[in-house]
């Protein structure tokens, strides 16, 4: 006689994430650190989400919370890799340094003005040329580099 399994399921095992959920994943009712504050704002600011940041350094995503919760210190050679990672400085993530924050004027501010409101494709073509004469800069600087 065969045997019948009986499997439980619970409602979560059945939840597919979508956009209408929090967009910070699960809140936290624990404050952050000053050092984490800075970790937190330098990843986002890099545009890397934890997990991201935590394959390019080689860690595990819950290593990259703890840091952004809890510790209030890191071993040298782990700040240095935030650091390069991060685009930013040792000193800036230990908080003995601030980043000032590039601010648009004159010209800019106004053509910048003028982008956001044009209709979408417009507005992607510009942004694309713009990108285009970024790249061919650092190209040209990295060649006159080597």
């Amino acid at each position: 006689m065969q045997e019948k399994t009986i499997t439980q399921t619970h409602f979560w095992q059945n939840v597919i994430y979508n956009g209408e959920m929090h967009p910070g994943g699960r809140p936290t009712t624990r404050k952050r650190t000053p050092l984490g504050e800075r970790i937190a704002r330098a990843r986002e600011r890099a545009g890397l989400s934890q997990y991201a940041l935590a394959e390019k350094i080689g860690v595990t995503q819950s290593t990259v919370v703890g840091w952004e919760r809890k510790v209030n210190n890191l071993r040298s050679d782990t700040l240095i890799k935030l650091a390069t990672t991060l685009n930013t400085s040792a000193d800036e993530l230990l908080g003995l340094a601030t980043r000032e924050e590039p601010k648009l004027t004159g010209r800019v501010k106004d053509l910048f003005e003028q982008l956001i409101r044009l209709p979408r494709r417009q507005k992607e073509k510009a942004l694309e040329s713009l990108e285009d004469t970024i790249e061919g800069q650092k190209r040209r600087a990295l060649k006159q580099a080597s």
